[in-house]
């Protein structure tokens, strides 16, 4: 088995880090935090305690009975539902910068974030004038899917401006990007500038982000995109390495670059 090497500047070997390893050492990690993540809060578990709340070990019912409810609805939910969106979230930037070519590259460069924020941001504003419904009222589905399909509009505007006689160009894809994401911005200022209190508070809460609301439903909804992400990126991941090598290599290797 070889072992990957890079050239450097000095024109020395420098060893790369082996993917399995890599992902063996995140996986730990991931792992880790979990753990920690389970263990420490207001009410902290201590690590046997909390073997014994996942069957690890044998223990009393009885005296694990407010941790057990502790850790599986509230703090476990909360894991599965972070584990599962960041995972998406780098597959999502780690796509973009394969499309692109661009190693800084991600939703936020190309105004795929700020279409989702001015939507989200749009349906908090009208909820509240027109139905007096406040952020925590709105239903769980309405502002993910707002949120999607502002992302999708956006999208699909940029790549309408970055395309000529059926090919896209990805010098105007990524400065269309930032044009779009420079509006959506300014819409977005333009929005807070004008809402009162509650709403500026619902708007900034939301594009904080939170998993103070997170429940076993809620990490059951996003599953199925978890899913999707994790059998769609294996699928074209020989084309996103090809596209590196520049959109005639990767054509003429037999890559639809269109469709990808």
């Amino acid at each position: 088995m070889t072992i990957p090497v890079a050239v450097s500047r000095a024109g020395g070997a420098v060893r790369r880090p082996r993917p399995l390893a890599v992902i063996l050492a995140l996986t730990t990690l991931l792992i880790v935090a979990a753990i920690l993540a389970a263990a420490i809060g207001s009410s902290a578990i201590p690590l046997d305690r909390l073997a014994a709340i996942l069957g690890l070990v044998p223990a009393d019912p009885a005296t694990i009975g407010r941790d057990h409810l502790i850790l599986w609805s509230i703090r476990l939910p909360r894991i599965a539902i972070a584990a599962m969106v960041g995972g998406m979230l780098a597959v999502s930037g780690a796509i973009m910068q394969g499309l692109f070519r661009n190693p800084l590259a991600d939703p936020a460069l190309v105004g795929v974030s700020g279409g989702a924020a001015l939507a989200a941001a749009t349906i908090i504003i009208v909820s509240d004038k027109f139905l007096e419904s406040t952020l925590f009222a709105i239903p769980f589905e309405v502002l993910p899917v707002t949120a999607l399909f502002g992302a999708l509009i956006s999208t699909a505007t940029l790549y309408r401006l970055a395309t000529t006689e059926g090919r896209t160009s990805i010098a105007i894809f990524l400065l269309g990007g930032l044009a779009i994401a420079a509006l959506a911005n300014a819409a977005i200022g333009l929005l807070v500038f004008l809402a009162d209190d509650r709403q500026l508070r619902d708007i900034t809460f939301w594009m904080l982000g939170s998993l103070s609301g997170a429940t076993w439903p809620k990490a059951a909804a996003i599953l199925p995109f978890f899913l999707a992400t994790a059998v769609t990126l294996p699928l074209i991941a020989r084309g996103l390495d090809l596209l590196v090598l520049g959109e005639a290599e990767a054509f003429h290797s037999g890559i639809h670059v269109e469709r990808l």
